[in-house]
């Protein structure tokens, strides 16, 4: 939570900023209706894990993160007394006006954590923690927000009278009695991948999400972070362990690793056109930015 980003940051929680690049303009995007600051923490809801609990969209204008502040958007949800730590709420801003739109409501019995925005920003992914499952004492649901309808849906459930929608699923995404760890899209839309806490990555078919192809490190590792390339044709995951996996994603086999990374790869993207390989890693001293790029 450092205070020295911005001037008068003294509300001594986590916050979430935008940077340009290019410019050098650093920008607050975690702060109440009025532009007084956040009451609560943002960006970060697991600890270890905030550089995956927030996305941004190709065109670096929309920003999905969770928070458990009161006062980014009225009505945002309740949380009882002595639980507003692990109470956090879902929230997209929008650059270009300088707008906060509550995407999922903060709630006492769970959070919402690891969100992904399509390539277009019209789509929200993300998944949806409850504390008081039976016979288990946490489970999760997954779930996907229309921005241009506002609609959300269930994945897990079957769609119920809303005519006219372009991606209906049928069948179960329920992965019982294990955890996720990452979540992310094809650029088309066309696949889903998860990481879980089985050390396991499966890639969904969104047409059919009953059939699900099952990927293996070979430690195996866990992993934490995920991303397909552009043409989703390859996908790339970094584990705990300081490996950068790639998978071809229509055989599901493993083509190579990247490995002995110093620290966690708590990130890995492709560059746009899939040139480059980008791995983030977070270590005992500091975090960086490991480039590959295609021979």
């Amino acid at each position: 939570a450092s205070s020295n980003l911005v001037s008068g940051d003294t509300n001594g929680s986590t916050d979430v900023f935008w940077l340009d690049r290019l410019t050098g303009d650093l920008v607050l995007v975690s702060t109440g209706m009025g532009g007084e600051q956040a009451d609560g923490n943002s960006g970060n809801p697991v600890r270890g894990f905030g550089s995956i609990s927030l996305d941004i969209s190709s065109d670096g204008q929309r920003i999905i993160y969770p928070s458990a502040a009161s006062n980014l958007v009225e009505n945002p949800g309740v949380c009882e007394t002595g639980q507003q730590d692990m109470c956090y709420g879902l929230y997209l801003y929008d650059l270009r006006v300088d707008q906060t739109t509550l995407i999922a409501s903060r709630r006492s019995d769970g959070f919402n954590y690891f969100p992904a925005l399509t390539e277009d920003g019209r789509w929200i992914s993300y998944v949806e923690i409850h504390s008081d499952c039976q016979p288990t004492n946490n489970c999760s649901v997954l779930l996907r927000h229309d921005l241009l309808r506002g609609w959300t849906y269930d994945l897990i459930e079957e769609p119920i009278d809303l005519p006219g929608y372009l991606w209906r699923n049928y069948r179960n995404l329920s992965l019982p009695e294990v955890q996720t760890y990452a979540l992310t899209f094809s650029e088309d839309g066309h696949y889903l991948a998860s990481s879980n806490s089985d050390t396991k990555v499966r890639i969904f078919d969104t047409s059919d999400p009953s059939d699900a192809t099952v990927l293996e490190g070979k430690n195996p590792p866990v992993i934490i972070s995920l991303d397909f390339s552009t043409d989703a044709t390859l996908l790339a995951g970094g584990s705990t362990g300081g490996d950068v996996y790639v998978w071809e994603v229509q055989t599901g086999r493993l083509m190579f690793v990247i490995g002995e990374i110093p620290g966690r790869v708590i990130d890995v993207f492709f560059s746009t056109g899939s040139e480059q390989l980008i791995a983030v890693t977070a270590g005992e001293l500091a975090e960086r930015a490991i480039v590959w790029k295609q021979c």
